[in-house]
């Protein structure tokens, strides 16, 4: 699901599907700053804080990149990676400092005497205002605690994108699921040759949508170019059944 704004240098992903909010952030990243320009054009912060000093650190030195030119100007990416604090009942495990943060985690240089919430009110006046329209943040929050303001300010100045895992329910694995794994099949050029080929490589599989592509890679691999349609021998042959 996304939300479309006007600003497209904010990128908000979130969900308890932490497989596909970390594979579109890498295609975003991607497509902003192509691998060959990432050694100088990408800066990556894995933003699992244990500290509040951590979280501090974290967002001050996001803030600091994506509000700073590139070495050799033109696009920049930042990506506040993997966020924790942002999290249903996260806790920090004290205010930490300058010794705790960076032998806990890499939480980089940047210091200051701000506490969390002044960290984080600082962070939300600035994606409100703005930064160069050609430097890109993007960030990610696996399982993120959507009664927070992060979700609020991102999508009213950038773009949010919604990643769920579907339910074991008969609806989910019927509706969304197999709309999803079929969307998947056609992007690998794959087709099922009978209706019912597809239900049944969901029901072998099962739920878990990081399991669902890997078998479907298997697939692609197995049947080469020649054969693009999956039988239900196929199936029987390659996919491993969920446990």
């Amino acid at each position: 699901m996304t939300t479309s704004t006007e600003t497209p240098n904010l990128h908000l992903l979130y969900g308890d599907d932490e497989y596909r909010v970390s594979e579109k952030a890498w295609s975003l990243v991607n497509k902003w700053c192509p691998p060959e320009e990432q050694t100088l054009g990408l800066e990556m912060i894995d933003a699992r804080a244990l500290t509040e000093s951590d979280a501090v650190a974290f967002l001050m030195d996001a803030l600091e990149a994506v509000q700073t030119t590139s070495l050799l100007g033109g696009r920049k990416v930042v990506w506040l990676r993997d966020v924790n604090f942002w999290t249903p009942n996260f806790t920090f495990r004290g205010q930490g400092n300058e010794e705790d943060a960076t032998a806990g985690t890499k939480s980089r240089t940047h210091r200051s005497r701000l506490s969390f919430k002044e960290a984080e009110t600082a962070f939300y006046q600035a994606l409100k205002a703005g930064w160069p329209a050609e430097h890109v943040l993007v960030i990610s929050v696996p399982n993120l605690d959507g009664r927070l303001a992060l979700l609020k300010h991102c999508k009213a100045a950038g773009q949010c994108w919604l990643f769920k895992q579907p339910t074991e329910k008969p609806t989910a694995t019927t509706g969304s699921l197999t709309e999803s794994t079929l969307a998947l099949w056609q992007e690998l050029g794959l087709q099922p040759a009978r209706r019912d080929v597809l239900q049944d490589f969901i029901e072998r599989v099962g739920p878990n949508t990081r399991a669902l592509r890997q078998e479907s890679l298997k697939l692609d691999a197995y049947l080469g170019n020649a054969q693009r349609q999956v039988t239900k021998a196929d199936v029987l042959q390659v996919v491993c059944g969920s446990p």
